[in-house]
């Protein structure tokens, strides 16, 4: 729990499998993974961002998150929740839906 150095306060939390389980890799880029992942109990999908904590500081996932906060929309992706583990930090997303799939 803290502020960043640009002084948004994220609470991150430390029993991630304790809510969510993971389903399936959607992709991959160079500091993350995004996972499918169903909220236990609830079987809620939602996207879930894996940071390599040896690829990004805390600082910088920070950050990213500011701006989600400050770009809420109800056609943009909305974070749900944070975690931190040893080796990554996890961004809760709602999962985006395809509607012209």
């Amino acid at each position: 729990v803290g502020p960043g150095s640009d002084g948004i306060m994220v609470i991150w939390k430390d029993n991630f499998d304790s809510f969510y389980s993971e389903v399936a890799e959607l992709g991959r880029g160079r500091f993350s993974v995004v996972k499918k992942c169903d909220q236990k109990g609830t079987k809620r999908a939602v996207a879930t961002k894996f940071v390599n904590k040896k690829l990004m500081k805390r600082d910088q996932v920070t950050h990213e998150l500011g701006v989600m906060q400050n770009l809420q929309h109800p056609q943009l992706i909305g974070l749900l929740d944070t975690f931190e583990t040893s080796s990554n930090y996890i961004l809760v997303l709602e999962m985006c839906v395809d509607h012209n799939v």
